[in-house]
């Protein structure tokens, strides 16, 4: 008796722990993310805005293509972008609070499947507080447009978490629960392609119980839900973006290429390296001094079959969005510069979050060995991690407040446009309009989008072509 009077403290303790947890989780994205809540839109976020605005039923999206550029099918994340203007609007503050609440929830869905993958909740909550502050995750949520990756990344990890349950136990429900879930990653965006071929990776891995008809049969419904993806996307659009990139070179110096830039800009953005500089870089050497011998003791010990799954899955998540983007990296060097340019530190660092992804996943695979009573391994794990969250989220914080004021200048030319626009008549169709004296690439390259995003009045400008005296191309 006196044991189970006990328990209920401890229940209780234990409920206490995970809610601050999960508390933690939802709002350190936010926390980090605060500075930029005073800026504005910036490039394709005027153009999502304007599209949204001019089609009627959301869901259109899912059978007409909406997007410019020809190659791109996402519309879970156009249909995420028609609800966030109907909502708020142009008001970007709340466009930036929805897409921090977004990271959060990735985050909290990371730690979930990682918690489940290798049975450690607390290491699984560190590599999620690494995730939830790091650069490239803040990058990515900080240019809005780039919320298709943050929905992909949340309905591809709750895939991943529903894989690993039917890795384990086999059951009906858990096959048909990941390939929900993945459905509707990849509906989100097309890296939801590698969350997938994580899951394909997994299930290569699955518990020796699993008879091995049920095994190859699962194995084939992912190949059969990813033809069927393909097929639809074929369906609905035109392809001519991807073929025009695919024509610039030969495929084997496409290949190459854009697997060279890709690795040397990763290692640019996964570790932030030329943006770190004094107590920063030292914290952030420190970090990965103490994190590697870690990683090192800890992968000697006996590897189960549940490390080995994780470790695969975490290789896949890593290394296959490279693969997947060779065309777009092969035309681009995003080399990560020391200083300036603080909208492109934003811009690219969607090519790596799922990249970051997998690398934490492959650390919790390799430190997720039983610790001995004397083992220090877990203490220099902890110290380096906290390491790590202080450098990440410093650099986070400082990246969102450059890119605050890189957007407020975008303001500045949009509403004097409006000004001027409203004191000249204008034809309901067929108008022409040119801006003058604007001096922003930025701008220039969206000047028809980012009125028609922000006009009180979208009937009067819709028939109008909107151009500044600057080509976009």
């Amino acid at each position: 008796m006196p044991r189970m009077r006990g328990t209920a403290p401890m229940m209780h303790a234990r409920t206490a722990r995970g809610w601050l947890a999960v508390s933690l989780l939802v709002i350190l994205p936010a926390l980090t993310l605060r500075g930029a809540f005073a800026g504005y839109f910036l490039l394709d976020d005027f153009g999502m805005l304007s599209i949204v605005r001019l089609v009627g039923n959301p869901l259109h999206v899912f059978v007409e293509n909406h997007i410019p550029g020809g190659f791109y099918y996402r519309p879970l994340g156009m249909l995420w972008w028609w609800l966030s203007e109907r909502l708020f609007g142009s008001i970007a503050a709340w466009h930036y609070l929805l897409n921090a609440l977004a990271q959060g929830a990735v985050t909290l869905a990371l730690w979930r499947w990682l918690t489940r993958a290798s049975g450690f909740p607390r290491l699984a909550f560190g590599a999620a507080v690494v995730f939830a502050v790091h650069p490239v995750a803040i990058g990515t949520t900080l240019w809005l447009s780039d919320r298709f990756d943050l929905l992909a990344a949340l309905f591809g990890l709750l895939g991943l978490h529903a894989a690993w349950r039917f890795a384990g136990t086999g059951h009906g429900r858990d096959w048909a629960g990941t390939l929900v879930w993945i459905g509707l990653a990849l509906l989100s965006k097309e890296i939801a392609l590698v969350m997938l071929a994580a899951v394909f990776a997994a299930w290569l891995f699955a518990d020796a119980g699993i008879a091995m008809r049920r095994r190859a049969l699962a194995l084939a419904s992912l190949v059969v839900l990813a033809a069927l993806y393909l097929f639809v996307r074929w369906l609905v659009i035109v392809d001519a973006g991807a073929s025009y990139l695919l024509a610039q070179m030969p495929f084997v110096d496409l290949l190459r290429t854009g697997l060279a830039h890709g690795v040397r800009a990763a290692i640019d953005y996964l570790g932030h390296w030329p943006r770190l500089t004094g107590w920063k870089a030292i914290l952030a050497f420190a970090g990965v001094a103490l994190l590697v011998p870690a990683l090192v003791l800890r992968a000697r010990a006996s590897w189960s079959r549940a490390r080995w799954r994780l470790l695969m899955a975490g290789a896949v998540l890593a290394f296959a969005p490279l693969l997947l983007q060779v065309p777009l990296l092969a035309l681009q060097d995003l080399t990560l510069p020391a200083s300036g340019n603080d909208i492109l530190l934003a811009f690219h660092a969607r090519h790596f979050y799922v990249c970051c992804i997998g690398l934490l996943a492959i650390g919790v695979a390799l430190l997720s060995a039983p610790a001995t009573p004397r083992d220090a391994v877990g203490r220099l794990a902890a110290a380096a991690t906290a390491l790590l969250v202080v450098v990440g989220f410093s650099a986070s914080q400082h990246m969102a407040k450059l890119y605050r004021d890189a957007t407020l200048g975008q303001r500045a030319f949009v509403e004097s446009a409006h000004a001027a626009l409203a004191t000249i008549a204008l034809p309901r169709h067929g108008c022409r309009i040119f801006l003058l004296d604007t001096g922003s690439w930025p701008f220039a390259w969206v000047s028809d989008e980012a009125i028609k995003a922000t006009a009180t009045d979208l009937d009067r400008l819709a028939g109008c072509l909107i151009q500044t005296e600057h080509t976009p191309w």
